[in-house]
């Protein structure tokens, strides 16, 4: 599989990791990528929740990517 058609399926496989992971109490995710940055927008239930997302993701993306946490709690 090439490394542009991996980074085209990344947000979809980030969020079922987000699913299964009981720590991230999320609603209204959304996972955009752009160069070598992931973004996370929207809403997570509590502080705890975001922390774990950022996390769950960090441990799933490629070592030279960013990941920036833009969840609002609420």
């Amino acid at each position: 599989m090439s490394f542009e058609r991996t980074l085209d399926t990344l947000p979809e496989r980030l969020r079922e990791k987000l699913a299964e992971d009981a720590r991230c109490t999320m609603l209204d995710v959304e996972i955009r990528i752009a160069d070598t940055t992931v973004y996370l927008r929207g809403r997570a239930a509590s502080a705890e929740g975001s922390r774990a997302a950022e996390q769950v993701v960090r441990s799933r993306v490629p070592g030279h990517m960013d990941v920036v946490n833009e969840l609002w709690i609420g």
